[in-house]
């Protein structure tokens, strides 16, 4: 077997040839044979033979194997990224994790250094208020600001409590003034607490539980801050004619060592987004404004943490549940424990419900900040009176800027730049004042928005905010600002901006009523308004020999309703259009008397009157002649 066997083998008389377990490839077999007398055949018989191999051993195999080992390779080497790229965000989750802790516990330090600070001023500021108050010789208007004064002091005072009870929670220096006492009794005076308010606003305020007595110990003091917390939010969140429920019941109630109290509150105010709810409890946690549309003005993101925290102090669980637009559900379940479990036992005889001063006006106040719209307008005042739009998501600045304002102009309030571009819109509206930080619509886009739309861009836009220097300035002064306040605003500032810009507006009104229609967009105007003075002149005047030219053709050809017509050239001129209209004619109509060529008839035809009479009449009172005498004046002049 030649490729197998280098030399012949003699097989004697045998006529078979085994083989096994060939190699892969080419072979050659060979034999030869020969007669009785021993003779050999010259030349060897050959059959040529190829092995195939094994199909696991092909070249199609090595290819697959080839791409296949590959494939590992490149797998292997994703896999190894991946892993190292998981660890990686593992790792910067533990460092961002590890720096918003830090973060929040620096807030809170700090927060808790300034509300001791603030707890000294805060009692220099109540008492001259208290004060004040006693006397009780303040007009109305007085009284109205002193009260809002001592209501925010009161809440600022509410705040740095709540922010100093969070801290001693989180330090763990706050311990259980547990007792054995009826709960169902103490939460009914909770709810008869809450029920005037509710009725105020015509909402439908329930306690609901199926036990007439449940003997529990707890601390009265801060279940009351827990409820509180819960109730004020359901209240704040829920529009008038809403319902907000408390309810109690006892869980597991067969078993003594398993028995649970759970408290719920429900309401069916605006409910809270799904994306918001796993950090709804965490600290200074605030939903953005863009979201949480009807709030005027955002929590501190305290309250509900530190509620959190009061019922895991009590061994308890919270937990939340809402459909944004259909309400929400805050409930917490306590463990049931023995008085003598908590670090002290002792009762509070002192204890009353009622000791948080103001709570029901503040309430009212928080309340008012989160309705779904901010609409406030004044008593209607003669038409003449200008309209400033103020434009600010804090309602209370809104309510200061009200007051400034409110004297001398009417007055109408949007709470984001959104809602004010529809106002203005749909409103005649004189000056916009307008905060920057806003959500939906910030000042700068409102801005913007006014400016570039030729129903609004001729409404001066002040703008109002926090930021200072001189680049904010001229960042919003390049977006169209005619003017630029800065926070804490002095309300005699305010006051003097808006009436010099619009007392300027005036004196422009009169200064075109006093110079020809065609020198109307020559004065430092927006492009757009100079753009549509031009354009409406061009129109009138190519129409102007046409009688029947009317008011609403000459807006479709501007591309304006009638109201947005109307309102544009009042602002812009002091004119209304058909004024305006009939100015044109009758300078035109001057300028052909002095001309001298046609007749009185034939100008007052050219010039689009229906008849001598109406266009003798109508030149008489611009100019206090007829236009007979004005010709024989004319040329009188004109002859000397």
């Amino acid at each position: 077997m030649d490729g197998l066997e280098s030399e012949w083998r003699e097989v004697g008389s045998q006529r078979v040839a085994n083989y096994s377990n060939l190699q892969a490839g080419d072979y050659t077999f060979m034999v030869k044979a020969s007669n009785n007398d021993g003779v050999w055949t010259p030349e060897p018989l050959t059959l040529d033979i190829k092995v195939l191999p094994h199909p696991l051993k092909s070249n199609l195999a090595y290819s697959i194997y080839l791409v296949m080992f590959m494939l590992l390779n490149i797998w292997i080497i994703w896999f190894v990224k991946r892993l190292n790229k998981r660890q990686l965000d593992m790792k910067l989750v533990g460092i961002e994790r590890d720096t918003e802790k830090k973060l929040n516990q620096f807030k809170l330090q700090f927060f808790t250094n300034i509300s001791h600070e603030l707890r000294t001023h805060l009692t220099l500021i109540v008492y001259p208020i208290n004060k004040l108050l006693k006397k009780g010789s303040h007009s109305t208007e007085n009284k109205a600001l002193i009260d809002r004064i001592d209501l925010n002091v009161s809440r600022l005072a509410k705040l740095t409590d709540e922010i100093i009870d969070f801290r001693k929670v989180e330090q763990g220096k706050t311990s259980l003034v547990l007792q054995k006492s009826n709960i169902v009794d103490f939460l009914q005076e909770i709810t008869n607490l809450f029920i005037p308010i509710a009725e105020e606003h015509e909402m439908q305020f329930e306690f609901q539980t199926n036990q007439p007595e449940l003997i529990w110990c707890f601390d009265k003091e801060k279940l009351k801050k827990i409820l509180f917390n819960l109730l004020t939010n359901a209240l704040k969140y829920t529009p008038d004619g809403g319902w907000v429920k408390l309810s109690v019941k006892l869980l597991n109630s067969k078993n003594e060592r398993a028995k649970k109290l759970r408290i719920s509150v429900v309401d069916n105010g605006i409910g809270i987004e799904q994306e918001h709810l796993p950090y709804i409890f965490d600290r200074f946690f605030n939903p953005s404004k863009d979201q949480l549309q009807h709030s005027m003005q955002g929590s501190s993101g305290i309250g509900l943490a530190l509620a959190k925290r009061l019922v895991e102090l009590h061994q308890g669980t919270i937990y939340v549940d809402s459909v944004p637009g259909k309400g929400s559900h805050f409930y917490f379940d306590l463990e049931n424990q023995e008085c003598s479990d908590a670090k002290t036992a002792i009762s509070d005889p002192n204890f009353n419900l009622e000791k948080y001063e103001k709570w029901e006006g503040i309430l009212e106040l928080e309340r008012r900040n989160v309705q779904e719209e901010l609409m406030i307008t004044n008593e209607l005042k003669p038409e003449e009176v200008p309209v400033v739009l103020v434009v600010e998501d804090n309602k209370e600045i809104c309510m200061i800027l009200n007051d400034i304002l409110s004297h001398h102009y009417k007055v109408l309030i949007a709470s984001n730049g959104k809602q004010a571009l529809e106002i203005a819109v749909k409103e005649n509206i004189d000056l916009v004042v307008s905060d920057v930080m806003m959500p939906i619509m910030n000042g700068i886009e409102l801005c913007n928005n006014l400016k570039t739309d030729i129903k609004t861009s001729h409404i001066p836009v002040v703008l109002l905010t926090a930021k200072s220097g001189i680049e904010n300035e001229l960042h919003g002064l390049r977006n169209g600002a005619d003017a630029y306040l800065t926070k804490p605003f002095n309300a005699e500032k305010v006051l003097l901006t808006v009436g010099n810009i619009i007392n300027t507006r005036k004196k422009n009104q009169l200064l075109f009523k006093g110079e020809k229609s065609e020198k109307l967009s020559e004065p430092a105007i927006n492009p757009l308004d100079k753009k549509l003075i031009d354009k409406i002149l061009k129109v009138v005047n190519e129409k102007i020999s046409d009688s029947n030219f009317s008011v609403d053709e000459l807006g479709r050809e501007a591309g304006l309703s009638r109201m947005h017509l109307f309102r544009k050239l009042k602002a812009l001129t002091g004119d209304t259009p058909s004024d305006l209209i009939k100015k044109i004619r009758l300078e035109k109509s001057k300028v052909l008397i002095e001309e001298g060529e046609l007749s009185i008839s034939d100008i007052a035809n050219d010039t689009g009157f229906s008849t001598p009479g109406n266009f003798s009449t109508a030149f008489k009172k611009f100019y206090g002649d007829t236009p007979a005498q004005y010709r024989s004046k004319h040329f009188k002049s004109s002859s000397k």
